[in-house]
C-alpha cells in the first residue's frame, strides 16, 4: 500500500516536475541558445551574404545593364534627339535667321555704304568739274593775256 502510495505520489508528480523543468530549461536554452545563434549566425551570414552578393550582383548587373541601358539609350536618344533638333532647329534658325540678318542687315549696310559712296562720289565729281572748270577759265585767261 505504501508503494502504492508513493507511486501515485510519483506518478502525480512527474507531470509537474517535467514541466517545471521543460519549461524552465526550454525557456533558458532556447533563449540563450537562440539568441547567440540568431545573432551569430545572422550577423555573419547576413554580412558575407550581403557583401558576396551584392558586390557580384551589383558589379554585373551594373556593368551589363548600364553598358546595355547606355549605349541603347543614348544611341537611339542621340541619334533621334539630335537629328531632330538639329534639322528643326537649325532649318527654322538658319532661315529666320538670314532672312531677317540679311534683310535688315543688307538693307542698312547698303543704303548707309551707298549714300557715303555716292555723296563722296558726287563731291568728289564735283570738286573735279570745279577743278576742271577752274583749270580751263585760268587756260583762258592766260591765253587772252
Amino acid at each position: 500500500m505504501l508503494y502504492k502510495v508513493a507511486y501515485l505520489k510519483f506518478c502525480f508528480f512527474i507531470p509537474i516536475y517535467l514541466s517545471i523543468y521543460l519549461s524552465i530549461y526550454l525557456s533558458i536554452y532556447l533563449s540563450i541558445y537562440l539568441s547567440i545563434y540568431l545573432s551569430i549566425y545572422l550577423s555573419i551570414y547576413l554580412s558575407i551574404y550581403l557583401s558576396i552578393y551584392l558586390s557580384i550582383y551589383l558589379s554585373i548587373y551594373l556593368s551589363i545593364y548600364l553598358s546595355i541601358y547606355l549605349s541603347i539609350y543614348l544611341s537611339i536618344y542621340l541619334s533621334i534627339y539630335l537629328s531632330i533638333y538639329l534639322s528643326i532647329y537649325l532649318s527654322i534658325y538658319l532661315s529666320i535667321y538670314l532672312s531677317i540678318y540679311l534683310s535688315i542687315y543688307l538693307s542698312i549696310y547698303l543704303s548707309i555704304y551707298l549714300s557715303i559712296y555716292l555723296s563722296i562720289y558726287t563731291v568728289l565729281l564735283s570738286m573735279r568739274v570745279l577743278l576742271t572748270g577752274a583749270q580751263s577759265v585760268q587756260d583762258i585767261s592766260v591765253k587772252s593775256e
